[in-house]
C-alpha cells in the first residue's frame, strides 16, 4: 500500500502517495513564488536563522511557517514547516564542493509516523563546468533535468524533464541580469503553462502572468493543486530591512493588496 499523506485545502482534503508528494514540487513549481527557498540558488550569508511566516488563504489561520538555519556561508543546512505548533516535516540538506545541494534527508510525520526520506542528487558538468544533467533520487524513484541552448551568460534556454514516462520540456527566457523572463512549459509539443515576469532594482519579482490559468469554459482563474495563487496576473510589493532582504511581501490583485508572507532573520553573532 504504501505511505499514503492527507493534503489540506480550504474545501478539500487530498489523499496522496507520498512518493507523488515528493515529486509536487518539481511538477507545481510555475507560479509557485516563496513559502520555501530554492536552497541552491539563495544564500544569506550572516544569518543563523530565518523564519517564514505565510498568511496566504488558509495557511494565515493555522498558522504555516517555516525555520531555516544556515552555515557560516549562507547555506540553508536543515529546515522545518509547521502548521500551528505541528511538525508537519524536517530536512537537511547537504552540498558539493561546487555548491550544488549534494543530500536532502527528509523526514515526514505521517500519522504521527516518521517517514524518512533520503535524496541524493547527482550532476553532470560540460567541459566549461556548467550543469548539464542533474539527477534526483529517492527511494526507488528518479527524476532528472537536462540543461541545454545555453545562452551567452551560460543560462540555459531549454530544460527537459524526465520522471517515469512523464516528459515535459520548459523554455526561459533571461533578462540581462539573469533572471527568466519568460517561462513556457510544453508536454507532446504542446504548450501547457506560460509565466511572465518581472523584477525590481534588487532581483525580487515584482510582477508575474499566467494566462494558462485561465478556465475558458467558466472564464475563471484555474485552482490547481499547491496552488498560492490569487490571480493570473500578481504585482508583489515589498518591505526591505537595512541589508536589503526583504521581511515583507505584499500580493496586489484586482485592486486588493495583502500580506503574503513575513520573513524573520536571526543573524549570526562574530562569533559563531
Amino acid at each position: 500500500m504504501g505511505i499514503w499523506i492527507l493534503v489540506f485545502f480550504p474545501s478539500l482534503i487530498m489523499r496522496i502517495p507520498i512518493f507523488l508528494f515528493l515529486l509536487f514540487p518539481i511538477l507545481t513549481s510555475m507560479g509557485q513564488h516563496n513559502r520555501y527557498i530554492d536552497v541552491e540558488a539563495e544564500k544569506f550569508p550572516g544569518i543563523k536563522k530565518m523564519t517564514i511566516q505565510t498568511f496566504h488563504r488558509h495557511n494565515a489561520k493555522q498558522g504555516y511557517r517555516a525555520i531555516y538555519s544556515f552555515d557560516e556561508n549562507g547555506n540553508a543546512i536543515e529546515a522545518s514547516y509547521f502548521l500551528g505548533r505541528k511538525r508537519l516535516s524536517n530536512y537537511k540538506f547537504s552540498y558539493n564542493e561546487k555548491g550544488g545541494l549534494a543530500k536532502k534527508v527528509q523526514t515526514y510525520n505521517v500519522n504521527s509516523k516518521g517517514e524518512i526520506t533520503t535524496t541524493i542528487f547527482f550532476y553532470e558538468l560540460d567541459t566549461n563546468g556548467r550543469v548539464i544533467l542533474k539527477t534526483k533520487c529517492w527511494n526507488n524513484w528518479k527524476t532528472t533535468n537536462s540543461y541545454h541552448d545555453f545562452d551567452s551568460n551560460n543560462n540555459p534556454q531549454t530544460v527537459i524533464s524526465e520522471f517515469g514516462n512523464l516528459t515535459w520540456t520548459e523554455k526561459i527566457k533571461y533578462d540581462s541580469l539573469n533572471k527568466a523572463i519568460l517561462i513556457q512549459r510544453l508536454q507532446n509539443d504542446s504548450i501547457t503553462d506560460i509565466e511572465e515576469m518581472r523584477y525590481n532594482e534588487f532581483g525580487d519579482m515584482i510582477y508575474s502572468y499566467i494566462p494558462t490559468l485561465l478556465d475558458k469554459e467558466t472564464g475563471k482563474m484555474k485552482v490547481s493543486f499547491g496552488e498560492n495563487r490569487y490571480s493570473m496576473a500578481e504585482e508583489y510589493e515589498y518591505v526591505y530591512d537595512q541589508s536589503g532582504r526583504w521581511i515583507e511581501k505584499y500580493v496586489v490583485f484586482d485592486n486588493k493588496k495583502v500580506l503574503f508572507e513575513k520573513r524573520i532573520f536571526e543573524k549570526r553573532s562574530m562569533k559563531q
